[in-house]
């Protein structure tokens, strides 16, 4: 399910104009948006918390494209690997940790 499905499906239930719950849909994902990025979590009870994580900066990441470039020209795995290694910084990420409810209802899936 998409968001204009999301948001014409919560019209239908709610009764609301598909403008309004639109409106509604938009400002409820601003306000996610916000408090996700300053680090805090949103917590939505019966159905999961949406938090960020941290993922740790690492030396030899492969850039993939460089990768591919570097041995189609024939160099040695150890060579392009070398050439096309690159420092990746630390990093947020979104997570989501679902709730016992949602995950006994999917459970039974």
């Amino acid at each position: 399910m998409n968001k204009a499905e999301l948001i014409n499906k919560a019209a239908e239930i709610s009764g609301v104009s598909k403008k309004e719950t639109e409106k509604v849909a938009n400002a409820l994902f601003d306000v996610m948006f916000g408090t996700l990025e300053t680090g805090e979590e949103v917590q939505i009870i019966n159905f999961g918390t949406f938090f960020r994580r941290i993922r740790k900066a690492r030396e030899n990441g492969i850039n993939p494209l460089l990768a591919a470039e570097y041995k189609s020209q024939g160099y040695s795995e150890e060579e392009y690997k070398k050439m096309a290694s690159v420092n990746v910084p630390e990093m947020g990420a979104p997570a989501f940790r679902g709730s016992n409810k949602l995950k006994a209802a999917l459970k039974h899936i």
